[in-house]
Parts: structure tokens; sequence; C-alpha cells
């Protein structure tokens, strides 16, 4: 039966004859227990939310101040950032505001807290930000706490967190952490140096660690940082379950310019029993910058499954590519077809049946003492199959200096994981100087204030006789004749085991035969300890950073007449000395003297201008 439209919806059960009673009131009644439902719904929700507001998702703190205080940071700190951003659910962002822009530092009291929510921390925000981060987080006065302190850690409730565009050095244990942490982008950080990326404040582990202990380490991107002048290594990748992460158009181990040594005293990039990691790429300015490192320029230990590709290694103290504990540690070989010099070169290379293998050449400057190159230029890429017995054979035309190739192969399964070989030996071919090095470094040595002999008089805790010292001269440096390194420099004072008076040390050293500079270093405690100051110099002597009071140091010196750490000498003895609790300035002055174990009658005066 059709009713009109206003009678369908009417509640009034007399107007339908057609329905009974009964049928009538029981839609009457299902309609207002619905309508009551939906109303104690919304007062419930209304309710709910006078009470305790919800929290809202994706918030954005900002950094207006450097000051940093544990606990209770005050707002618009840092560490206070990180607290808001841990508290919610993210992703969430964190941006800087501080005063009217340009470089500022943020001294850490401890270190900051766990992120364990994701978060972006956004350096580049920072006012007059044009390209070289602002923002440095420096961990040399974090004194609250003990063990070892890191700059930053990101653990798995992370996951998917961006840190960019800081600097983050001197702290006692790794620049950066990620612990059992996914998905993470890591760019535009200077990690082991000044703010203007030319000095070393190194961090006294690595530059990046990221590690599976609990879970997984994967998927994270290591990008377009400065990762150099740290005591461990630049990168280090460690564990089972730390897969697929990309290190790209990174500078591991120069200053900021790419073309200076500031190398990390271990490895520039370290991997620790982990597969299928990936360190350049075959797309324009994938390859990374790693050299001058004090060891191998990579390290690929108990573990294969990881690629190489079109990166820039040179003037590393080991080789380019180290492989330690598994197979596929062989590398290819280039032979000459006919007499050289020539052009024409075979490759040869044993590999796995019936594979397809990519050769990628580069070339050097000069060859690694080790007759295995490093790869400084990359040129050119050519593939070939193996034969049923694993063999590769090609002929190529070369020219070049001193010229080099990797093999990269495998299925990129479990079973037949991608990897890349080290570096073959060197090849010389027919020389030329066309091609332009990715990385054409050289030391700019800075010429330190000469120090000379004060005029004070000073009374030292035991009787001594005043020792005159000549004015300290500028060495002149020389060339080697044939090629050959310079003689290893010796150590001149603070004399070793002395006790030295002042915070900022001079130290010195006898001139070396050929030498075109001369490099220094000092660490806390020991040989092994975290290095806390690095100089390149022309002169005979150098004066060290302000050191801490009470604290004992080590140092060393070594001369080099070219670029890169084959062309150096030995390194002198390391030489100890303590900073005195009453270390101070003498007259207004940066004087000092010290006072040798060995030699108790006397001393030396020096002021240094």
């Amino acid at each position: 039966m059709n009713f009109p439209r206003y009678q369908r919806h009417s509640t009034n059960c007399t107007r339908f004859p057609d329905f009974s009673l009964e049928a009538c009131m029981s839609r009457k009644i299902a309609l207002f227990i619905i309508v009551g439902a939906a109303i104690l719904f919304v007062a419930l929700v209304l309710d709910r939310a006078s009470a305790a507001p919800l929290i809202a998702v994706g918030s954005t703190y900002t950094v207006t101040n450097t000051t940093d205080q544990s606990p209770n940071p005050p707002s618009g700190s840092l560490r206070w950032a990180i607290d808001q951003a841990n508290a919610n659910s993210g992703p969430d962002t964190i941006n800087f505001n501080i005063g009217n822009g340009g470089k500022k530092s943020i001294l850490l009291v401890r270190e900051l807290p766990k992120l364990t929510s994701p978060v972006t921390i956004d350096g580049t925000t920072q006012g007059q930000y044009n390209g070289a981060p602002l923002i440095e987080l420096n961990g040399a006065g974090a004194t609250q706490g003990v063990g070892e302190i890191s700059g930053l850690t990101l653990g798995a409730d992370a996951n998917g967190s961006t840190i960019r565009g800081l600097v983050i050095n001197s702290f006692r244990a790794n620049g950066l952490e990620i612990i059992d942490g996914n998905n993470n982008l890591i760019e535009k950080n200077y990690i082991g140096t000044d703010p203007d990326g030319a000095d070393a404040f190194p961090n006294a582990k690595e530059g990046i660690l990221i590690a599976s202990e609990a879970g997984t380490a994967s998927n994270n991107v290591i990008k377009n940082n400065l990762l150099s002048g740290n005591t461990g290594s630049g990168i280090h990748i460690s564990g089972a379950d730390a897969t697929n992460n990309s290190i790209q158009t990174n500078k591991i181990g120069t200053n900021a310019a790419g073309d200076g040594d500031l190398g990390n005293d271990d490895y520039g990039v370290r991997f620790e029993n982990t597969p299928n990691n990936t360190i350049g790429g075959t797309g324009a300015n994938e390859g990374n910058i790693i050299a001058y490192n004090g060891l191998a320029g990579v390290i690929l230990e108990l573990r294969d499954g990881n690629t190489i590709r079109r990166n820039s290694i040179h003037d590393n103290g080991g080789l380019g590519i180290e492989i330690s504990g598994f197979l596929n540690s062989s590398a290819p070989l280039i032979s000459p077809v006919g007499t050289p010099p020539t052009t024409q070169a075979t490759v040869t290379f044993t590999g796995d049946p019936n594979t397809q293998y990519t050769f990628e050449f580069f070339d050097n400057e000069t060859c690694d003492p080790s007759d295995y190159g490093e790869g400084q230029t990359y040129f050119l890429t050519q593939s070939a199959t193996s034969n049923g017995n694993g063999l590769v054979s090609f002929n190529v035309s070369l020219a070049g200096n001193f010229i080099t190739v990797t093999a990269t192969g495998g299925l990129g399964t479990a079973q037949n994981p991608m990897f890349t070989t080290k570096f073959s030996p060197c090849y010389t071919g027919s020389p030329y100087a066309t091609r332009t090095p990715t990385s054409t470094a050289t030391d700019i040595p800075t010429k330190e204030p000469t120090s000379v002999i004060a005029t004070q008089t000073v009374t030292p805790p035991t009787p001594f006789t005043p020792t005159p010292t000549e004015t300290m001269t500028t060495a002149t440096p020389t060339a080697c004749a044939g090629g050959r390194k310079p003689n290893r420099p010796s150590n001149v004072s603070p004399a070793n085991n002395s006790t030295v008076f002042v915070r900022r040390v001079p130290l010195a050293w006898n001139e070396s035969s050929c030498f075109k500079f001369f490099k220094v270093i000092v660490k806390e405690g020991s040989k092994t300890g975290p290095r806390v100051f690095k100089k390149s110099v022309t002169t005979l002597q150098v004066t060290s950073k302000e050191l801490k009071k009470g604290k004992e140091y080590v140092w060393h010196v070594k001369a080099c007449n070219a670029k890169g750490k084959k062309h150096c000498s030995k390194w002198s003895p390391f030489w100890k000395f303590k900073i005195s609790n009453n270390a101070a300035n003498i007259g207004g002055q940066n004087d000092w003297f010290a006072i040798a174990d060995d030699m108790p009658n006397s001393a030396m005066l020096i002021n240094d201008k």
C-alpha cells in the first residue's frame, strides 16, 4: 500500500490501519533506543575530551635557546623538545629558531634522552642556513652521569626518524647511534669535526654506529654527511640483522671541502658480520669520498654480501677495501697485452660458473704500498660472464696512471648474495694528465705562532735552574729524492713524563729530512684514548687547544712530503705529559713551564704569543 511521504515517516500509529498496533509500537521503541544510544555516546566523548584533551599527532616543537639542564629542562631547549616528542605518538618535528640565526652551540651537561618516537630533528631550519650545519651538539662538558655518552641515540620505537643539519662532536662514545632501528634518514650532518668542517673535534668511538642487538637495524640511509676526525671509524655497521643500509654521497675522513686530511683514526667504513648493505651506487653523485683514514678505507669482516660501487677511495692508511674472514676475498687481475707501455690490457677473474660480473675501473695518482691499489677516480664499467669453470677473461683499452678494478657479482639471494671484491693490484697504463680525480686533496698547513723565551721568573714546586732556549724557527720544507719518505722526527718538548703548568701546551720536535709539513696528534690518557687535538703545520712547533687540568695526555708527530699516509714517515714514539691541577695563565699571558721527571733540576718557560 502506498502512503503519502509524510505518513511513511509518521510516529502516529493510528494513521497506518494496515499495521498492527504491536508492530508499530515495536518500530517506535527501536527508533527511540537508537537515538538515545547515539546521544549517550556523544555525551561520553565530550566528557572525556573536557577531562583530558587528546595529544596532537604530528606536533612541531621549536628550539629557541642553547640552555641545557637536567632534570627539568627549560621550555625551548633541545632536551625539552626531545622529551615532548618522546611523550607524543608522533611523528613529530623539532625545528630551530635560536637568536637571530647563525651558528649556535648547545653544550650538553649529560647525554640527551634516547629517541623513542618517530621524529625529525632538522637543523636546517635555523636562520641563515646555507648548506652547512649551524647547530652544534658538543659533548665535551657532558659530565653528569657515568659511562659512555653518545650524541644522539635512535631506538626501535623511533623508526622512520630523520636527523638533519647538525654538528655532533666531542662525545665520550659515538656521535650518533641507531640501535635496532629501521628506516631512518641521517643527512647533511658534520660528525666528528668543528662547525666549519675544518678541524677534528673527535667523538671517542664511531661517527655513526648502526647495530642490530635485539632486533633489526635495516633500511637506514646515511647520505651527504661529513664523517671525519673520530677516534674510531667514520661509520660502523654491526650485526647479522643490520641489512639493506645505504651509505651515499658522504665525505668520510676529509674536511668539508673534500680536499684535506681529517681522517678517522680507524676505518672509513666498517661492516662487521653484516650482509646486504651498499656503499656508493651507480646513480649520479651516489659515490662517497673515503680518504685519509688511519686503517683501511672500507673493511668487510666475517660476512659477505655487501656492494661497494663508484666511490673515491684513496690515501687511507691500509687497503682501499679490506676483506677479512670469508670467501670472495680474491680480486681481479689486469695484465698488459703486448709490451708495456700499452693501452691494451686483459682482465681476468675467477668466480662462480656462468655468472655475470660488473667490473669498475679506477685511476689513481699513486699505488698503495701493498701493490693492491685503492680507487681514487672511477672512469669505466664493463660487464662480462664467467664460463663453466667460473673464469672471466676479457680485453679492454685502458689509459691512466695506476689503474685498479673491482668485480661486483652475485644473484642477490640468501644463497648467492651480491658482493664486491677488493681492488686489484695496480696496473700501470699509458700515463696521461687529462683525467681529473674526484678528490684532489691537499693539506693546507696552518702556521702557528712562534714560541720564544719568556722574561718572567717562575718558582716551580722544586728548585731548578732555568735553561735558556733559542727562539724556535720555522722549518724549511725540502723534497725527498726518488719519492722516498721523510725521516721520522723526534719529540723535544714537553719531555716524556712531564708536568705542564698551562692548559694550552706548546709541542716541539726536531726537524726531519725532506718534508713538506708535519702532523701532530694529542690523545687523552693513553695512545688508545680519544684524540683531542690534530694539526698539520710547516713549523717545528704547534700550540694545542685548551686541555683539562689534572688529566694525562700523550702526543706524537710525523713528517710528510705529500698528501696521504703513504708519503709520511713513521710516527714518533708517544710522549706523555700531565696538566697540573694548578695550571693557569701566568701574568695574564699563555706562559707555561714543564718539569720533566727525568730532569728534576731544569725547566722550560715559554711565552706563546
